[in-house]
């Protein structure tokens, strides 16, 4: 079908002259392909008389300069008078731009309709009523509720209303009017229930849609279920709040009630199991969790409104009281639980021990101090009994004071080098065949305005405690080692200068060099230095321990064994000790006074320590018939007030003098 004529627009919208058109077959202009065949079959009908009319579809033409165009025809078949076909008048008009919009426009719809359908959820669009009337609802609905999309469509069969759980339906209508005032998305979370009479939870997300007016046209949204996100929230939420092994209300939950509570006239009640490390360590960890069981059932028993429950730590329970009656009504409370525990508990060595505090205005506020108070009375309970109990007083609360005003005082010393309030004592060692002094003990003292002066008994625990034991004692011997360095300036080399070692510092990794280091830096000579340990570090770790001896008797340090007879009973090894001299505690000394001398065994001691190659010192010497005692059984030293207290370093410095002008005359 070759083009006999065509008008100016036509060659426009092909973008070609008339003179390149005219002789063309019209049918190669029309694409795809496939349907230039079709159409010469409908031409060739046509003209052959087979068909009357030619039907052409809006089809792309393929133009030369301005690629693919949309054309609508409208087509004209040409005959003469005879009737036969002539030609073929064809109209066509340009609608590129209008089906493309079309095209664009069903497109939208298709990708609309492709995601409504698959989003992980039920996307709607719903009138503002209070049955949140649907006019449109996604293929998700099904998933979701279990109903179809129809069910709900325009309250068919059910109104969405009637699957939000009733809690929430008022909620969530004061929600959405909040977000209408406020221009705001709506946004909430909240439980439905399914066709199957299941319970989900789910999210919501919508807006308002307005007319120009700013009247309400309808809400569109989309709701999808998050229940597993929920119960995972639950589950972490019970376990912040609960003991997994009990699951008892936790620590963190006892201090919310106890902040929560405003009554000045309250009560907790601690019960700590005794030795529990022990118990796990004998009976085994299964054995200890299922005691901790076992408590727990029973004093749930007592466990309501009044009396709350928690389990503050594996070997702790609490009950905090948040109103309590009187003295006795606590005292009876605490008799019933030991009642419930003495019968439950079949194991007869397990016990604990139960701490009271009331809590009025005076007492601190915070809940981690109260619990501090509580569990101090604890320890305090009767340990003669399976189960004691006590209750936290003054004198309790006087001595916490004291102990927290000399652990400050010990950090001060540790952490910011404050040495003011820590120093020496010396006391003389004294040669009981010459009577001259060979030699000092550097006692630790502590001593502030506010406290003041501090045994060694009583701040040592609670370095050790407090984890300060360590810089502690390096700083103790560095005073013991500066005041060795100075005798020998003075010309008193040859006294020695002893000082007092711990189980802790011992097994300390860093003791061996920090023993090297401090004499490097005081320029004390190590021959002139006795370093005195206690029985009780050979208790544990003994091979470690005396390994380390040995290495410190290598440096030139001698070691004592101090308080020797009353601790650790080391006389069936004390020939594998790396010791040089046996300390005889005073206990035996003191014997010396009340039994007679064939009795005591202070001289078989002596005697034993000098088979084994030992010398032997004497401690707390008073008087002068236990001075005498010593000398006819040969102790070689003795240490005590019969000849001095403990001095400063310019009082024993003082001793010497003395001492070495009364030698000289």
């Amino acid at each position: 079908m070759n083009v006999l004529l065509i008008n100016q627009e036509g060659c426009n919208i092909l973008g070609m002259s008339q003179s390149e058109i005219i002789g063309q077959n019209w049918c190669e202009r029309f694409i795809p392909a496939d349907y230039r065949e079709t159409l010469r079959r409908i031409v060739a009908d046509v003209f052959s008389g087979a068909s009357e009319q030619l039907k052409l579809n809006e089809n792309t033409i393929l133009t030369a300069k301005n690629g693919e165009r949309f054309i609508s025809w409208r087509n004209t078949v040409m005959k003469d008078e005879l009737g036969r076909v002539t030609g073929i008048l064809s109209s066509g008009i340009d609608i590129t731009d209008q089906s493309a919009s079309l095209r664009a426009l069903q497109e939208s719809e298709r990708s609309k309709r492709v995601l409504l359908e698959n989003l992980p959820g039920m996307a709607y669009r719903c009138k503002y009523d209070r049955d949140w009337t649907m006019e449109f609802v996604s293929l998700g609905c099904r998933e979701l509720t279990g109903y179809e999309p129809d069910n709900l469509l325009y309250n068919r069969d059910i109104s969405f209303n009637d699957l939000i759980a009733s809690g929430y339906r008022s909620i969530l209508w004061d929600k959405w009017a909040l977000a209408r005032e406020m221009g705001a998305m709506f946004e909430a979370e909240y439980e439905i229930i399914c066709a199957s009479g299941e319970t989900k939870w789910v999210w919501e997300q919508g807006q308002f849609i307005l007319d120009e007016y700013g009247d309400v046209i309808c809400l569109e949204g989309l709701i999808m279920d998050i229940s597993d996100r929920k119960r995972n929230e639950m589950e972490l939420t019970y376990l912040s709040k609960h003991d997994p092994l009990t699951g008892l209300l936790n620590l963190r939950s006892f201090e919310h009630a106890y902040y929560q509570n405003e009554n000045l006239h309250s009560a907790v009640i601690v019960l700590n199991i005794r030795r529990f490390s022990v118990i796990n360590r004998v009976f085994g960890y299964r054995f200890g969790n299922q005691l901790v069981q076992q408590i727990a059932g029973c004093l749930l028993l007592y466990n309501d409104e009044h009396h709350m429950l928690f389990h503050a730590s594996i070997d702790r329970f609490v009950f905090y009281l948040p109103q309590y009656g009187s003295l006795q009504s606590l005292i009876d409370f605490c008799e019933q639980i030991i009642a419930c525990l003495d019968a439950t508990i079949e194991q007869k060595t397990i016990c604990m021990n139960l701490g009271i505090l009331e809590i009025d205005s005076s007492t601190a506020r915070d809940a981690e101090s109260v619990l501090k108070c509580v569990s101090t009375a604890a320890e305090y309970a009767d340990d003669r009994t399976r189960f004691g109990y006590f209750f936290y007083n003054k004198e309790i609360e006087a001595r916490q004071l004291r102990e927290a005003s000399i652990r400050h005082t010990l950090s001060e010393i540790v952490l910011h080098a404050d040495d003011a309030h820590l120093h020496l004592a010396y006391q003389p060692i004294v040669d009981l065949k010459s009577n001259e002094i060979a030699g000092f003990e550097g006692l630790a003292r502590l001593h502030t305005p506010e406290l003041g002066g501090v045994s060694p008994l009583e701040f040592i625990p609670i370095a050790e405690a407090s984890q300060m034991m360590l810089p502690l004692g390096k700083k103790i011997m560095r005073l013991a080692f500066r005041f060795a360095a100075r005798l020998a300036r003075e010309g008193h080399g040859s006294v020695s200068v002893s000082f007092n070692a711990s189980a802790i510092q011992l097994l300390a990794d860093s003791f061996l060099s920090d023993l090297a280091e401090l004499i490097a830096e005081t320029g004390a000579d190590p021959r002139s230095l006795h370093m005195e340990i206690t029985e009780s570090v050979f208790s544990d770790n003994y091979q470690t321990i005396n390994e380390k001896l040995e290495q410190v008797k290598r440096m030139g340090i001698k070691v004592a064994i101090d308080d020797f007879g009353t601790g650790y009973s080391s006389l069936a090894r004390e020939r594998e000790l790396n010791v040089n001299c046996l300390k005889i505690d005073k206990y035996f000394i003191d014997t010396l006074l009340h039994v007679s001398p064939e009795r005591a065994l202070t001289g078989d001691i002596i005697s034993m320590a000098h088979k084994l190659g030992h010398y032997v010192i004497a401690e707390g010497v008073e008087t002068e018939s236990q001075r005498q005692y010593l000398l006819e059984h040969h102790c070689d030293m003795m240490q005590g007030y019969l000849f001095s207290n403990p001095v400063d370093e310019d009082a024993a410095l003082a001793l010497l003098r003395t001492h070495a002008e009364m030698a000289a005359v």
